[in-house]
């Protein structure tokens, strides 16, 4: 499913051309390696009109699900180090390694750091007709009726794995994770009850919430969210241990030229100064990042060292 949209915004709405050879002469595709819903597309989708009027080249947001991310993450591997094919990803980049090692690509060698664009808190919801009002409720009756309680998964792989898996590994419970294609039909179902939880991005579900659809119990980071005032951190609930907050990130295929790394990472950071986009950021409950290109390199390093040693205690790789 190929989308149009401004995600490039991020790359020029500072309003700067980029590298003095005229780059981008024509359209740079931006790969998204999930489903349409999820709080990674809509970063992509929201940024709206601004690309004819910061850039001048209209972007495509192509979304290429599928394999945990890896479908979309090797066509970008495979493409052309040209700075006309980029990757906007997540953890699963890192995750995967582990999880899900494609024979196609590296996560470290196959590409090039742009820039760490944004950090999401994690929040884990139940239908707003579940008996579990705390995450105690939900904790007690896991441990009590052990493989009763299903999780929704957009993928192994994706953020809301990776969060589930950890949730299981610190809480000591059993779940069954049941994968989706997307956020929008994983959201269904939570809606219906047909799902017992869902940890998740805070920006695919604060809707439900606030629409009392769902109700959020715990949430990942450091302190509440501001849009969620009276859902308890994990650490507050009892899981200090339950750091999962998403990521998310620009790639270029290695060996892409380093003027062009460069002048992406500039406007990246750039961009990520601008009111506006801080808003549209904020809507989403993503705090704007920004960095260097071996800051995200050694995120991404230390990331993969983290969920391998996740994984090689709770033996996920080999489910």
């Amino acid at each position: 499913m190929r989308l149009v949209s401004a995600f490039a915004a991020l790359l020029a709405c500072a309003g700067t051309v980029l590298a003095a050879d005229g780059y981008p002469e024509h359209p740079v595709r931006i790969i998204v390696p999930f489903g349409a819903g999820g709080s990674l597309s809509v970063l992509a989708l929201s940024m709206g009109n601004q690309l004819g009027e910061h850039w001048g080249q209209q972007p495509v947001i192509d979304s290429r699900p599928g394999a945990g991310g890896n479908i979309g993450t090797e066509e970008v591997a495979r493409s052309a180090p040209d700075g006309y094919t980029l990757l906007f990803t997540t953890q699963s980049l890192a995750a995967n390694a582990t999880l899900e090692p494609s024979p196609h690509f590296d996560p470290v060698r196959s590409f090039d750091p742009i820039a760490l664009v944004g950090m999401g808190q994690n929040v884990l919801v139940v239908p707003s007709s579940s008996p579990f009002k705390t995450l105690k409720d939900l904790v007690d009756f896991a441990k009590a009726h052990p493989g009763e309680l299903n999780a929704a998964s957009v993928g192994i792989g994706s953020t809301s794995y990776l969060a589930t898996e950890l949730f299981k590994s610190v809480a000591q419970i059993d779940a069954l994770l049941v994968p989706y294609n997307g956020a929008a039909p994983a959201s269904t179902d939570v809606v219906a009850g047909r799902i017992s939880f869902w940890v998740t991005t805070l920006g695919s579900v604060l809707p439900n919430i606030r629409n009392e659809q769902m109700r959020g119990l715990a949430i990942t980071g450091e302190h509440r969210a501001a849009d969620l005032p009276d859902v308890p951190t994990f650490a507050e609930a009892g899981y200090p241990n339950m750091r999962a907050n998403a990521w998310f990130a620009l790639f270029a295929p290695a060996t892409t030229p380093k003027q062009v790394v460069s002048q992406l990472n500039s406007d990246v950071n750039q961009a990520l100064t601008v009111d506006s986009v801080r808003q549209r950021f904020k809507a989403l409950s993503v705090e704007p990042a920004g960095g260097t290109p071996d800051a995200l390199g050694n995120l991404l390093r230390d990331e993969i060292a983290t969920w391998k040693g996740l994984f090689d205690k709770t033996g996920a790789a080999n489910k």
